[in-house]
């Protein structure tokens, strides 16, 4: 239950950065060097590379429409990935631990 919230909330957050990042690579000056994020599918796919820990992709940056406003958006990203949704699952997994051992006394003296 609780990471399948967790990926529904990753998979928005990613579809939406997906698509503003579409947006601002869209009419580039040199398309040859932005490695097609003015693609949605390939946008996706680099944001999730993103979430991993890839980091090289300033020189795709560099290249968009509007250098500063591309930066702007793939550091909110950054921030929101690693930290925000690490907290989100952190607290969804210890409130699912906190209702198990809410039960952990009907189930290890009752166990039958």
């Amino acid at each position: 239950g609780d990471v399948i919230r967790f990926l529904m909330v990753f998979v928005i957050t990613t579809m939406a950065f997906a698509f503003s990042m579409t947006c601002l690579f869209q009419k580039s000056q040199d398309p040859d060097e932005i490695a097609d994020m003015d693609v949605p599918g390939t946008s996706v796919i680099g944001l999730i590379y993103i979430a991993v820990g890839e980091v090289n992709t300033f020189d795709i940056i560099a290249n968009s429409r509007n250098m500063y406003l591309t930066f702007g958006v793939h550091v909110v990203y950054c921030i929101l990935q690693t930290i925000l949704m690490l907290n989100l699952l952190i607290a969804m997994m210890a409130k699912t631990f906190n209702l198990s051992m809410d039960d952990t006394h009907r189930t290890w003296i009752f166990p039958f």
